[in-house]
């Protein structure tokens, strides 16, 4: 399994983009790109999204933009597979504007 880092930074409200990045290394801390990535998000209503088109701007990087449409708490995930394997995931939380 190679190492997957997973990223979404700041405060996060509903209706805005949020671009989903993702950087995977092999065991000597090399960038490597998996022969097939998925992005997924799972929304506060428990659906799960698959996210496309995922780019892959450099090797081992992989970004995927996605519009928050609900509030309350998502998980997102990046699956790697093929010649590498990779899994991260992580939690965030988005609210409703104050100003809707």
């Amino acid at each position: 399994m190679s190492n997957c880092g997973c990223e979404v930074n700041g405060q996060l409200i509903v209706g805005q983009e949020v671009q989903f990045t993702a950087t995977v290394v092999d065991i000597n801390g090399n960038p490597v790109n998996p022969d097939t990535v998925t992005i997924s998000v799972k929304q506060p209503n428990n659906s799960v999204v698959v996210v496309t088109p995922v780019s892959n701007p450099a090797t081992g990087t992989f970004t995927a933009t996605f519009v928050l449409d609900q509030a309350g708490d998502y998980v997102w995930q990046f699956l790697g597979n093929g010649s590498f394997n990779a899994l991260g995931e992580q939690a965030f939380t988005v609210i409703e504007s104050a100003f809707s």
